[in-house]
């Protein structure tokens, strides 16, 4: 049963979310990524997923999909994570970040979902966008998230770098502030990331959900991006 499938969601800063059910918009930034499993599909917040995309900033193809029970993997699928989601009333969306929610319903209660991605690792590379992405879900008692398949170096990167975020209680942190970012931001201001390449910008009204350039994790507690680089991940 097709849940969605929607060929143009609009989202910027390479971040798109998946609510069902009330309450789901206050948390703590890490907590969608609590669990350490992966760094593309963050299920630490009941009703709430909160997904890594490959394109920064444009429209990408997003298919969600409700099985009976676990359907075969399709080998075309690039990078492959599960993790189980709670899904706390029948009305849903999905909603790119500073984009438009697109609305769905299904059943309430306890899934397993998969998050496949193709394209990941040439997003921003080539001028049109070649990443795609679908969530399957179909019903599952909850249990530990896991990476299924891994194929390209920027999903490793998030990989590893959701673990170090989340990894707080056993971080030693080592030398000065990085270089590669304009100072603290201030109430509604913004800042720009220097780092070669990367044009990302900051601002308060985005916080919630922004996602760092390869080579920083993000702290709530700091308002600080910080380099991995000094840091011991579990």
């Amino acid at each position: 049963m097709v849940l969605l499938d929607e060929p143009r969601v609009f989202l910027q800063y390479g971040s798109a979310s998946l609510v069902c059910g009330p309450g789901t918009d206050e948390f703590d930034l890490d907590a969608p990524w609590a669990d350490e499993s992966n760094g593309l599909c963050g299920a630490g917040v009941p009703g709430y997923l909160q997904l890594q995309v490959g394109t920064h900033t444009g429209w990408v193809p997003f298919r969600l999909e409700l099985h009976k029970t676990a359907p075969a993997l399709d080998p075309a699928w690039e990078e492959v994570v599960e993790v189980s989601f709670t899904a706390l009333s029948p009305e849903a969306s999905l909603t790119g970040l500073m984009g438009e929610p697109h609305e769905f319903t299904m059943p309430p209660g306890d899934y397993r979902v998969r998050f496949c991605i193709r394209g990941f690792e040439e997003a921003d590379q080539v001028e049109d966008t070649p990443d795609s992405y679908l969530l399957q879900f179909w019903p599952g008692a909850p249990a530990p998230g896991r990476i299924v398949k891994q194929t390209g170096e920027r999903a490793a990167y998030w990989h590893r770098a959701r673990r170090t975020l989340t990894s707080r209680n056993n971080r030693t942190t080592s030398g000065p502030r990085p270089t590669s970012w304009i100072g603290r931001p201030a109430s509604g201001g913004a800042t720009g990331c220097r780092t070669s390449g990367c044009d990302a910008r900051w601002s308060s009204a985005s916080a919630s959900l922004w996602t760092p350039c390869p080579g920083s994790t993000w702290t709530s507690s700091s308002r600080w991006p910080r380099p991995t680089t000094g840091f011991t991940v579990r």
